[in-house]
């Protein structure tokens, strides 16, 4: 075997055992865990910085999983007005209709609610029957457009006409704001599994509890209802 030879075959196991190194690191799974409760299942899934992010899943879809859902949450929710429940209570709030940007301040401010972000619905202007969404992250005290592009490409300028607020998510400072929206008739569902699912996490899988940052991802069934 000639010198250059030798180096090629040198060269070509290198670039193997690269490979073989690289796939296995790509099969290695991040850390997973998943289990469910009687209205709802979850899913966590390990980030790479160590944190973990928990997703909550319901069929909406379906009638009866959707009120085995909302049936819990208001038993929930009734639980949590005792004296010994801990606050700030984490929830998401999904109103039956759109509410002016406006009445969910007040609203907010009245229930003393900690707005981490918000969800604006609205209709195409192009077709009455096409609807859309819109996430603000952060406070309601910010300015939101009126209207939004459904177009980016800029090829018919349709645009996201929107009606209000539909989904607000955030935290309950006390017991008497958590009150004030289980009895708001405006509201079809203050959300509060976030709650049973830290329990169960720490409860079920101590080993991730024990992880500093863990996000939860809630749904809401607005697109369920009739708006």
């Amino acid at each position: 075997v000639s010198r250059w030879q030798w180096s090629l075959c040198l060269i070509v196991v290198a670039l193997a055992l690269a490979f073989i190194a690289q796939t296995r690191g790509a099969l290695v799974a991040s850390p997973y865990f998943e289990g469910e409760t009687g209205s709802f299942r979850y899913t966590g899934q390990g980030q790479a910085n160590g944190s973990y992010y928990v997703t909550i899943s319901v069929d909406f879809d379906n009638p009866i999983a959707r009120k085995d859902y909302l049936d819990a949450n208001r038993e929930r929710g009734q639980t949590l007005l005792s004296p010994y429940a801990v606050y700030p209570v984490p929830l998401q709030i999904t109103f039956a209709t759109p509410i002016s940007l406006q009445d969910a301040r007040t609203l907010a401010s009245e229930t003393h609610v900690q707005v981490d972000s918000f969800a604006l619905v609205g209709k195409s202007s192009q077709d009455h029957n096409k609807r859309g969404g819109h996430w603000e992250f952060g406070g309601l005290d910010r300015p939101v457009p009126g209207t939004q592009s459904m177009d980016p490409a800029g090829v018919n300028g349709e645009q996201l006409i929107l009606e209000g607020v539909m989904v607000i998510q955030g935290a309950a400072a006390d017991a008497a704001g958590l009150a004030s929206l289980l009895a708001d008739p405006r509201i079809y569902l203050v959300d509060t599994s976030e709650v049973e699912l830290r329990t169960l996490i720490a409860q079920r899988h101590p080993s991730e509890a024990a992880s500093s940052n863990l996000t939860v991802s809630v749904p809401s069934p607005f697109w369920n209802l009739d708006w």
